[in-house]
């Protein structure tokens, strides 16, 4: 998985700057909003990731054209939307289960097979943005094949820890709801972060995802404290909007009372 990563990182250096700087400030104002204002943008969130899903299935599984990708997009949005509960549970075993996957692929994946399409170049020109996500295309392609590769290798208990996760990220999400959602748009938005800046340090000629290879146990003590943070911040947050709603209609109800109160109060007042 890691070779990947690096592998990534190599070819990036010669992608065009339009394809590393605009992804990048997407992703890390996005991962903003989700980090620390998740719950508060809840609706929105979570009929872009119903859309998000929509469109893939759209495009690499069901119809496999822009079409269809569209509808699917559309629908997926709409049904997030209603079975808003069920989607974030879903959402947050997926993310669980996903984890996993990936932790217990590492052993398996080969990238011996794979190079990208700029390593026989010795120029050091950036290149066109047509290229580039041609580039990003084709490792894409090889990643998705070596997953498939490393899950068919990979034993049954594997699976059944795979399972547990998915199982233990729904009963979390299911029993403490609003505690599930944070975390949900937590890790979500830490993602997005950590990818938009690695991108941004692509362009910049650093090497990220290597110095985060050399030291993995600060980068995921870092990783744990933003998702710790966004998570409590949240619902903390979340309680106290609710509460300041409560109290605003409570303070509605008292200055309709003082209000019907005044006219009685006055007609006694002339009649005296």
């Amino acid at each position: 998985m890691f070779e990947f990563a690096q592998s990534f990182e190599q070819a990036a250096m010669r992608f065009s700057p339009v394809v590393l700087v605009v992804p990048g400030l997407i992703l890390i104002i996005a991962g903003l909003f989700l980090w620390l204002g998740g719950l508060g943008l809840s609706r929105l969130f979570i009929a872009t990731l119903g859309a998000v899903a929509g469109f893939v299935i759209g495009l690499f599984i069901v119809g496999r054209n822009f079409i269809t990708a569209l509808v699917l997009a559309a629908m997926g949005a709409g049904l997030a939307l209603v079975l808003k509960r069920i989607f974030i549970t879903l959402l947050l075993g997926a993310a669980a289960a996903l984890v996993l996957f990936f932790v217990l692929t590492s052993d398996y994946s080969d990238i011996s097979g794979y190079s990208h399409p700029f390593t026989m170049s010795s120029s050091r020109e950036t290149e066109s943005v047509v290229r580039s996500l041609r580039a990003l295309t084709d490792f894409s392609s090889a990643f998705t094949s070596s997953m498939k590769t490393a899950s068919s290798r990979m034993p049954v208990y594997s699976w059944a820890f795979i399972a547990g996760g998915f199982v233990v990220g729904l009963v979390v999400c299911f029993l403490l709801w609003r505690i599930g959602s944070a975390l949900c748009c937590s890790v979500i938005g830490t993602l997005c972060i950590f990818a938009g800046m690695i991108l941004l340090l692509i362009f910049k000629g650093s090497y990220p995802i290597t110095a985060m290879g050399s030291r993995p146990v600060f980068y995921t003590i870092v990783f744990g404290g933003m998702v710790t943070f966004g998570t409590i911040e949240q619902v903390l947050l979340y309680k106290k909007g609710k509460s300041s709603k409560k109290e605003a209609k409570t303070y509605k109800k008292e200055r309709k009372g003082e209000e019907a109160e005044q006219p009685k109060k006055f007609g006694d007042w002339r009649t005296s």
